[in-house]
This record gives structure tokens, sequence and C-alpha cells, in this order.
């Protein structure tokens, strides 16, 4: 995984990102969430993390905006379901504890929502999305990966969304689900887009 490692990432995250990351590693537990004990030396890196009296986030998550050069598109995804029913997303999901990283989540996420493959090796970090009211299902901290193709690969539908290549022009007129148009400016200036 690449890291996008500015200087101006760099005050714009002061460090968060990087430490975020990290604690990642130590897996989910290390926020408190399920697998932990009270015996568990992750647990208590959690409590340091999260403090003794505060509520756990719901889950971790990882959301790829998938990007091909020609023609400049963007993989989306058209929710089925609540919440945000038919609005469009960046593919992604949700973090499973203690079998994976966050990077075999994006990974298996974008194969399992649009049916393109990634490698690991592919990601950039983009953002960490962690406003504890951007999802109505609760507190979900969301990081948020760049993948850059060549050319467009073809997708296929799930049973969970609709999947589809949108141009720039198309993607800059959607109503996004889950705070993913915050995703969309910050990959447009990655990418230099205007």
């Amino acid at each position: 995984m690449k890291h996008l490692g500015t200087q101006s990432d760099q005050h714009r995250f002061p460090g968060r990102v990087v430490e975020l990351v990290d604690t990642l590693a130590l897996g989910a537990s290390a926020f408190g969430c399920e697998g932990s004990s009270p015996s568990s030396p992750t647990k208590d890196v959690g409590q340091k993390i999260m403090g003794t009296q505060r509520k756990k986030p719901r889950g971790v998550a990882a959301s790829v905006i998938v990007f091909a050069k020609k023609p400049k598109s963007f993989l989306m995804i058209q929710r089925k379901w609540e919440p945000d029913r038919g609005k469009w997303a960046f593919p992604g999901g949700y973090l499973e504890v203690d079998r994976e990283t966050i990077e075999q989540a994006a990974v298996r996420e974008v194969k399992e929502e649009t049916g393109v493959q990634i490698t690991q090796a592919d990601l950039v970090l983009l953002d960490v999305l962690s406003d504890p009211g951007r999802d109505p299902r609760g507190h979900v901290i969301d990081i948020a990966f760049l993948v850059i193709f060549d050319e467009m690969r073809k997708p296929a539908d799930s049973d969970e969304t609709k999947t589809k290549w949108l141009t720039l022009e198309e993607a800059s007129n959607l109503s996004f689900a889950l705070g993913h148009d915050r995703l969309f400016k910050q990959a447009r200036a990655y990418l230099n887009l205007s």
C-alpha cells in the first residue's frame, strides 16, 4: 500500500492517519470491538485510544475509489438498501474483525461488490472518514483508498449494488451516499481533475 505522504497531507492530518493505520494493524479489537477480553493486551490499547468511558465505534470499514484514466471514469455502486438507498458510493464495506487487514478488506469488498479484481499493491491511502454522524447506523471509521487503472475493467452487479463506470462529468452530478462526496473531491484533487 502506498501513502499520499506529501507535506500538505502531513499538515492536514498531523500524523493521525499514520497513527490510525498503525492502530488498525493491531486489529479492530484495539478499538474494543468484538474479540477483546479483559486479559487481552489490545484492550489496554483500545482503552488508551477510546477512553474507558466512551462508546466504542460500530465498526471499521474500507472504501475504494477506483479510477480509470481512459476514459476518465470512476467505478461506482448504486445502493439498493438503506441507508441512502438509490444514492451512489464507492465500493467498500466492513473489516472482518480478527480475520483480515484493512487492505485485505478493501480488495475483498471491491471484488464482492463490483466483480473487479484489485491487489493490495494497487491501494493508495487517500483519506479517513471518522465523523460520528456520517453513517446513520452508528459510528463507523472508514479508511479510503484510491486505485488507478489505465483502462476500465468490466464490472458486474451484485445482490447489494448496481455497478457502473461513470465519467467525471456524470460523477460530478451525483447524490453521494455516506459522505462519499468528500472522497470524490479528495480523489479529484489527488488526480488533478478539475
